[in-house]
C-alpha cells in the first residue's frame, strides 16, 4: 500500500499562513501592563508615647517619609508584639506624613513590649517597618503607692534608682522636701483615680495598710514633696485621721519580687521611667 502525503491546496496554505501571521500580529499589538518595581526607600519615625497604660485606650502615631519628604495618603499599621488581635489599629498619613490611631484597650498585662509600625509599600515606594521598645504599666484600682521627691532625686537621673513603696518605716526611706510626715503613714494611698501630675491623693487612718496582693511587673506611682495630716469629725462625732499629699511628679517602677501586701512588710522597686 502506498502512503501519500496529504497536502493542502496551495491557495489554502497561503490563506492559513496569512491567518497565523495576522493572529501573531494581533497578539503582539496588545499593550502589556508594565510591571513597576518599587525603587524609593521609605522611613518610619515613631512620635507616640513609650509608656502605655494597661486596660486603657492608647493613641499611637508615626510619620512616614521618603527622601525627607512626607508621604500623605498612605496607611500605617500599629500593633503590640505581645498583644492580641484587638491590640492593633491603622491610620492614614496626612499632609505632613503623620498617621494616628487609637487602640481601644490594652488588655495585655504590665510588661515590656515593642510597638510595631508597618507600611506595606506600593508600586513606587518600598515597604517600611519600625520596632520601638515600650513599657506597659498597671494601675491598682482603689489605691496606689507614694514615694518622696528626695528619694526619687533629680528626674533626669531617676531611672534605675531604688525606692521604697511601702514600709512601717516609710518616712525613713522617703525624706520629703516639704517636711517630715507622720510616722504612721506607710506609703499606701486610697485615691480612686490613677495618679497624675498636678493631682493629689489621700488615705484615711483605717486604710493605711496595703491590701494583700502581688504587684504587677510595672506600676505607676505618685511622687510627693509634702504629706499632710488632718483630723475630721464624722456625723457620729468620731474623729477620723486623714493623710493627704500633692503629686508634682509620677514615675513608673518595677517592683522587686517578694512583697505580697503584708501589713508589716516592705515593698521596694526600681524606677523604670518618669511619666511626668
Amino acid at each position: 500500500m502506498t502512503v501519500r502525503e496529504a497536502r493542502l491546496p496551495a491557495f489554502r496554505r497561503t490563506r492559513l499562513l496569512a491567518g497565523i501571521v495576522a493572529g501573531l500580529l494581533a497578539v503582539t499589538l496588545v499593550p502589556a501592563t508594565p510591571a513597576f518595581a518599587a525603587t524609593i526607600d521609605t522611613d518610619v519615625a515613631y512620635t507616640g508615647p513609650f509608656l502605655l497604660p494597661s486596660r486603657r485606650p492608647v493613641t499611637l502615631s508615626a510619620v512616614l517619609t521618603a527622601g525627607g519628604l512626607p508621604l500623605p495618603g498612605r496607611t500605617l499599621s500599629f500593633a503590640l508584639d505581645v498583644g492580641g488581635p484587638n491590640e492593633t489599629c491603622t491610620g492614614v498619613t496626612d499632609s505632613t506624613g503623620k498617621a494616628t490611631c487609637t487602640i481601644a484597650r490594652i488588655g495585655t498585662a504590665a510588661q515590656n513590649t515593642n510597638i510595631v509600625i508597618r507600611y506595606a509599600g506600593d508600586a513606587t515606594y518600598r515597604p517600611g517597618a519600625l520596632f520601638v521598645g515600650a513599657i506597659i504599666y498597671a494601675y491598682v484600682p482603689g489605691g496606689g503607692y507614694v514615694v518622696s521627691d528626695l528619694a526619687v532625686g533629680p528626674l533626669n537621673g531617676a531611672s534605675g534608682r531604688s525606692v521604697t513603696l511601702y514600709s512601717p518605716d516609710w518616712r525613713s526611706a522617703n525624706p520629703l522636701s516639704g517636711g517630715v510626715p507622720a510616722g504612721f503613714f506607710r506609703g499606701w494611698q486610697t485615691s480612686d483615680s490613677e495618679p497624675r501630675c498636678g493631682g493629689s491623693w489621700k488615705v484615711y487612718e483605717k486604710d493605711l495598710t496595703s491590701p494583700s496582693f502581688g504587684l504587677p511587673e510595672y506600676l505607676i506611682v505618685a511622687v510627693s514633696d509634702l504629706v499632710k495630716t488632718s483630723i475630721r469629725t464624722d456625723a457620729q462625732g468620731n474623729q477620723i485621721l486623714n493623710v493627704q499629699g500633692e503629686i508634682p511628679h509620677v514615675v513608673i517602677v518595677r517592683p522587686d519580687p517578694g512583697f505580697l501586701g503584708e501589713p508589716d512588710g516592705t515593698a521596694t522597686a526600681t524606677i523604670a521611667a518618669v511619666l511626668c
